[in-house]
């Protein structure tokens, strides 16, 4: 409720306004709080006509709260495959290790060209003893055990001079490369575990229980190395390819996109905890679009993915071809579809609307 009143002489009329009477701009900051939380976001809608017609009817911010919860960017990063390492004359490969510090070039310096080859020549020029993919060239190394590991990715890791392996490193030359190798779109696939390409469930990792860490690179030199950990880990409920192992998963809806521009990136899922939870399963890679949007009166609401809907027979809710199919939403081509209301007497809606009142 906004109040005004008379101020003494010499000042101006004073205004106030509560929180049942939002500003654009405060109403904007709350929703940036508050984006993965569907509770308050209903709550919201709940106080008054105001708050729900900001909740529902305001394009823009629905735009970045579903731009922030379900990646509907709109142009969303392009996704490039993981390019296994290749052989360079005169270096050894590690596979998603480094060894921090000692750096005499950064990454920026390389101007943008972080081919292995190139960053090998630039190594060759400053007299470096390695560099890792990422573009930090090494003017020295930690002794071996200190190094960790930071990626299951193909192709991504350190190169080390073949001649320091054994001087400096007291190390055995590791596997050879071979001179070519095709790229790869996305990890392999594991028994037992339903793969969500590009998809990540925030939170509930499992803390190692040797070290306290978020994630199990530290024991766990392969993907598939995790993936048998997490087979025998009681309570392991999912894993992504960062390392964790996850006792919980969020709601579907409250999925993220994968950080990164690789496309090498996801995260498995036990086939018997998908069937429990009725988790909706991947579709050529991405979540199944089946009822993302629902329309209410002129706008579409990125809010029913996970929904199971009641009467949905064509004549009291029926499925129409998509009035106004805009911009992609990060998962791919839009829904040919949408659900619209057309007549009933009662309604139910078996799931969650997370972010409307």
């Amino acid at each position: 409720m906004a109040h005004s009143g008379t101020a003494s002489p010499g000042h101006q009329p004073f205004h106030y306004v509560t929180f049942s009477d939002p500003l654009p701009d405060v109403a904007e900051k709350i929703f940036s709080h508050c984006i993965f939380d569907g509770r308050y976001l209903l709550r919201l809608g709940a106080v008054n006509k105001s708050w729900r017609k900001l909740v529902t009817t305001n394009a823009e911010l629905w735009k970045g709260i579903n731009a922030a919860r379900f990646g509907a960017d709109a142009d969303p990063p392009a996704r490039v495959p993981a390019q296994p390492a290749t052989a360079i004359p005169g270096w050894c490969f590690f596979a998603g290790l480094d060894s921090s510090g000692d750096d005499c070039s950064a990454p920026e310096d390389a101007n943008g060209n972080l081919h292995p080859t190139d960053l090998a020549a630039r190594a060759e020029q400053l007299g470096a003893i390695a560099f890792n993919t990422q573009g930090s060239i090494k003017a020295a190394l930690m002794p071996i055990s200190r190094w960790k590991r930071n990626s299951y990715v193909p192709g991504e890791g350190m190169y080390v001079r073949e001649e320091a392996v054994a001087r400096v490193l007291g190390a055995p030359l590791p596997a050879p490369l071979p001179k070519s190798a095709e790229s790869q779109v996305r990890p392999p696939d594991f028994p037992g575990w339903v793969f969500y390409h590009l998809m990540d469930s925030p939170g509930g990792d499992i803390r190692h229980p040797a070290n306290g860490d978020t994630n199990f690179t530290s024991t766990c030199s392969t993907l598939e190395e995790l993936a048998e950990v997490a087979s025998r880990l009681p309570g392991c409920v999912a894993f992504n390819t960062s390392g964790c192992l996850k006792h919980r998963l969020q709601l579907q809806i409250n999925w993220r996109l994968y950080g990164g521009s690789c496309s090498w990136c996801g995260l498995y899922v036990r086939e018997d905890v998908v069937e429990a939870s009725k988790l909706r399963k991947p579709k050529d890679g991405r979540l199944d679009p089946i009822l993302r949007y629902f329309q209410l009166e002129k706008t579409r609401l990125l809010a029913a993915r996970d929904v199971d809907v009641s009467w949905l027979n064509g004549k009291h809710l029926m499925r129409i071809p998509d009035p106004a199919p805009t911009e992609t939403d990060g998962w791919g081509p839009e829904p040919v579809e949408v659900v619209k209301l057309s007549h009933v007497c009662w309604l139910e809606l078996t799931g969650r609307f997370n972010g409307i009142g």
